[in-house]
């Protein structure tokens, strides 16, 4: 602890000298110091004024407390009149001590012109009246630019302080959020069921190959040799863990036509056949009811075949003869012969069209453009354009001819 004595002659002291000693530096104050009180103790008739300052046992950088209490003792009595005057000053709040030390010097200058001399001892009575108006006006300006720079001093450091704060908020409502809505997905999505039967693997298949993968079909009727004669058509079924799944197949080739498994949702019948809703290896298909668009009965799975047909094109002088080189039947075909780029050619067209691996003769008379029909001792035939429809597939080539 640090103590210092000063005694002061009551008559001449006043509440403004007693200011104006503090500031000529009578009263010293050390910046170091935490806190600075000054005690006002009466000894006799004469007042006795005490400086106490001490460290802080836990000191802060920055930090600086100033408490003094000016005293007026009025003499011959036992009342004293106390004023307080506290200046907290650390780095976040200098900006408002330059701001009060602005608007005091604003406030003196404004005095100074009515009464200068009052501010003659502050500089030592070496101003006039002139120059004490010009310092405490150069005063206003001065401080106001510090306290520019001490506010934006102030703001960085928040800010610094608060962004990283904002971020980790940011971050945290984030996370909750991620989870919440994780939390959400999962109980309002419903579960999945397991693939029943892995369509895919069968895709490629034929008839055979997939009975040696399912097994013995749950429902499957041989057909006779009367109804190999009458139909291409044919279909066989499994069920398995209450899913049924149909096969519909070609009996002379043995070829798969598709697969279909019945049932109202899509997801759940995707899963049922451990489906993709668009794969490159085949069409899923999801059959609507007629009566109901809205309703779905199940899902119908289709090889993908290439957009060109496959066949050859042979002719004489008085037909065409066009083969299907595939083991799918052509159906609703067109036949285009020397079509150009924007002029159409001569046509014929067939809903029957083609069987698999069989051949179709059409006579150049059955070609027709515009009610004309194909002459071939006056043209000579060039091209034909194919397009028909293949298992549920649009598919077309163009056939040179030679």
């Amino acid at each position: 602890m640090i103590f210092s004595d000063y005694h002061l002659n009551t008559k001449k002291t006043t509440p403004k000298n007693l200011i104006f000693w503090m500031f000529y530096g009578k009263i010293r104050l050390t910046i170091e110091c935490l806190t600075l009180v000054k005690k006002f103790t009466r000894y006799g008739t004469k007042p006795h004024y005490r400086i106490e300052t001490s460290s802080s046992e836990q000191p802060v950088v920055g930090h600086i407390w100033k408490q003094m209490w000016v005293a007026k003792a009025i003499a011959g009595g036992e009342f004293c009149v106390f004023c307080r005057l506290v200046i907290i000053i650390n780095k976040k709040n200098m900006d408002d001590l330059f701001l009060v030390l602005m608007l005091v010097s604003f406030i003196c200058f404004m005095w100074s012109l009515v009464r200068p001399n009052t501010f003659s001892l502050i500089f030592f009575n070496k101003l006039q009246k002139g120059g004490i108006r010009l310092a405490l006006g150069l005063a206003i300006p001065f401080f106001f630019i510090l306290f520019g720079l001490t506010t934006d001093l102030r703001d960085s450091q928040e800010k610094n302080v608060a962004e990283p704060k904002k971020t980790q908020e940011i971050v945290e409502q984030k996370q909750v959020a991620t989870e919440t809505k994780n939390e959400t997905t999962s109980q309002s999505t419903p579960q999945l069921p397991q693939a029943v039967f892995d369509v895919p693997s069968l895709i490629e298949k034929n008839i055979d190959e997939v009975k040696k993968v399912l097994g013995e079909p749950t429902e499957f009727l041989q057909p006779t040799k009367q109804q190999l004669a009458l139909t291409d058509i044919w279909d066989m079924s499994y069920t398995k863990d209450d899913t049924n799944l149909l096969i519909t197949y070609n009996p002379k080739n043995k070829i798969v036509l598709d697969y279909f498994i019945d049932g109202n949702d899509k997801a759940k019948l995707l899963a049922l056949g451990n489906l993709q809703e668009k794969n490159d290896a085949y069409i899923t298909e999801f059959v609507k009811n007629v009566s109901n668009s809205n309703e779905i009965l199940g899902v119908k799975i289709i090889k993908k075949l290439p957009s060109e047909l496959d066949g050859s094109v042979a002719y004489n002088m008085v037909a065409f003869q066009i083969s299907n080189d595939e083991d799918y039947n052509w159906t609703d075909c067109r036949f285009e012969i020397n079509s150009g780029i924007i002029s159409s050619g001569y046509e014929y067209k067939t809903s029957s069209g083609i069987k698999a691996n069989d051949k179709l003769v059409i006579p150049f008379s059955e070609f027709t453009k515009g009610g004309e029909r194909f002459n071939f001792l006056t043209q000579k035939p060039e091209k034909i354009f194919i397009a028909c429809e293949t298992n549920g597939q649009h598919r077309t080539n163009y056939f040179a001819i030679k």
